[in-house]
């Protein structure tokens, strides 16, 4: 696969809120390659706390300096060995719509599930209303 600086991955993930009254979504990440070099690969994810306003001036947004929890929480790198291995592992796409095609399978799994717990839940509910009517 060939990377340059500046490509943009994207990592799909699921967030299923279902206990907590939130409702469930699907996300995706946005990953750019920042650095290319003999030690490897750099990516770096775009987030409101990584990506920004730099100074007063007009349009001038880019990268903020890194902070502690950016450089753990929204780094990677890998060698150029691992690279393709890594993409896979990290579950990057090249677009948007192959990130979002990536979950299908994962979606109608939760969909199966839910749909198991609801008829379990419509079983018992049954079952303990006929013990109270006897």
């Amino acid at each position: 696969m060939k990377i340059k600086k500046g490509d943009v991955f994207y990592e799909p993930w699921i967030n299923l809120d279902i206990t907590i009254g939130e409702k469930s979504s699907i996300e995706v990440d946005q990953w750019h390659v920042t650095n290319i070099d003999k030690r490897g690969v750099f990516f770096r994810e775009k987030t409101r706390l990584t990506w920004g306003k730099l100074s007063s001036a007009h349009g001038d947004y880019g990268w903020l300096p890194q902070t502690t929890w950016t450089r753990e929480n929204s780094f990677k790198k890998c060698s150029h060995e691992e690279l393709e291995s890594k993409i896979k592992d990290w579950n990057f796409h090249k677009s948007k719509a192959a990130a979002y095609r990536s979950l299908m399978p994962d979606i109608k799994k939760a969909k199966r599930d839910v749909l198991r717990l609801y008829a379990s839940i419509e079983k018992k509910i049954e079952k303990h209303t006929k013990k109270k009517s006897k």
